[in-house]
């Protein structure tokens, strides 16, 4: 059975958790697992602790990047332009998802590749390269390093 229902946190075992980094510091997770083995379910392991611990911080780049400005540009690094021959600006917190959306706006066949350029508006040279492919009526975007 691949199966393995998850095991919802006690407000105990977060103190405990808390308590261990306290004693024994950021990263010695399995000093704190054993010390308080009494107060933690059975089966935690040492990933557990250190999941739950970023998840208490949300120490995540998903949780902590600010959404930033973001350029569709051609290959050269020329900003495309808008019906209103104004920059297409998108505000994001991660190019891929700038990439995304503009793959969707895309008119492509099946099996028809394309190249989206993503450049930070205030980071010029910040520049993300990304192959798209319309495969089975789904996108398929990937990260690529241009070859000058």
């Amino acid at each position: 059975d691949l199966f393995v229902p998850q095991i919802e946190w006690s407000g105990e075992e977060m103190d405990a958790l808390l308590r261990g980094i306290e004693r024994h510091g950021h990263g010695n997770w399995s000093a704190i697992l054993s010390e308080e083995a009494d107060v933690f379910h059975a089966k935690r392991r040492v990933i557990d602790l250190v999941n739950k611990y970023k998840q208490y911080l949300k120490a995540s780049s998903f949780y902590t990047a600010e959404k930033r400005e973001w350029l569709y540009v051609d290959a050269d690094g020329n900003p495309k332009l808008n019906y209103m021959n104004e920059p297409i600006v998108y505000v994001e917190k991660f190019p891929y998802t700038v990439a995304t959306k503009i793959a969707k706006r895309l008119k492509l066949e099946e099996g028809e590749a394309t190249e989206i350029v993503v450049q930070s508006a205030h980071d010029l040279g910040s520049i993300h390269y990304y192959r798209v492919v319309l495969n089975e009526g789904r996108f398929n975007i990937k990260k690529v390093v241009p070859i000058h």
